[in-house]
């Protein structure tokens, strides 16, 4: 089979099976050789690894994953691509093809399947409308996970790879690093996708770690704490945490001065060691009972 990598095989193929890309699924592929050598060299894939493609679109990616993985498992949503993918992989025997959203998948299911042998890496070139509650659902369930490879919008690598004190830090960067090590590897042209689109991309890489950045006693309360101490971005981190955690707010202010935090800031000044104090002072005092009763 010829490269799918160029900007006259991807349009042959679309015109053969008459498809429009859907903007839906976020449908834009990927036509720069030179692009895909550099994710390539990002993935850094050994002939033992077993990997999970998100979205794997005409195959363009997929069809230089295979021959430098053991196995690979490619969820595609979109039905129409299915067929398509049968004949452009045909050659690829390492390949299963699952056809189905992803986000209504069992991914401790899914997981547990792609990574029999060893721990999988999960690349993709994500819709762009699904990147964030991917990305958090997957850390959830990430013990089988080794590293994760996105090509996600420009915006979102910021928000993801952000530190405390900016505008584009908040829920996602502090979960991102607490379970992770996330890094923008290089930014990416529209020009390179078929069709373009209207924002630039990042490649994002996203290693798990061994253990969380800092302890916690619950990461379900550590959640909890940090969504919804940025619900209101605006308002003090006291006013926030009271309303989505329905706490006394006397008492909670009382909790976040325990930890060291003035109740009056806000939470994109709190780094990620400071939610986890927070969120250890109030497991301290919630443990299992019902928060609208502190």
């Amino acid at each position: 089979m010829d490269k799918l990598v160029s900007p006259r095989k991807t349009a042959e193929v679309l015109q053969k099976y008459d498809i429009k890309p859907n903007k839906k699924y976020g449908q834009n592929f990927l036509i720069d050789e030179n692009v895909l050598s550099k994710i390539l060299q990002v993935c850094d894939l050994s002939p033992q690894d077993h990997v999970l493609e998100i979205g794997p679109g005409i195959g363009t990616l997929t069809q230089v994953l295979c021959p430098r993985a053991k196995m690979v498992t490619a969820v595609e949503v979109d039905r129409r691509l299915i067929s398509i993918l049968q004949e452009t992989l045909e050659d690829c025997r390492n390949l299963q093809l699952i056809q189905g959203d992803i986000l209504k998948m069992d991914l401790q299911e899914l997981l547990s399947q792609v990574s029999k042998e060893r721990k999988c890496k999960v690349i993709s070139n994500l819709p762009y409308n699904i990147t964030t509650p991917l990305i958090m659902k997957l850390l959830e369930v990430r013990d089988p996970i080794e590293t994760m490879v996105f090509m996600v919008q420009r915006e979102a690598a910021q928000r993801i790879t952000a530190g405390p004190g900016g505008k584009d830090y908040g829920a996602v960067s502090v979960l991102v690093q607490f379970y992770s090590k996330a890094e923008t590897v290089f930014n990416i042209s529209p020009r390179v996708f078929i069709p373009p689109p209207e924002v630039e991309s990042s490649l994002i890489k996203i290693t798990i770690r061994e253990r969380l950045l800092y302890s916690v006693r619950d990461e379900k309360l550590l959640a909890e704490v940090v969504r919804g101490s940025f619900q209101h971005r605006r308002k003090s981190i006291l006013n926030s945490l009271s309303a989505s955690l329905k706490m006394n707010k006397g008492k909670l202010s009382e909790l976040i001065k325990e930890a060291g935090i003035e109740p009056s800031c806000r939470a994109e000044s709190l780094s990620p060691a400071e939610f986890a104090n927070l969120t250890n002072f109030l497991y301290n005092i919630i443990g299992d009972n019902n928060r609208t009763k502190i």
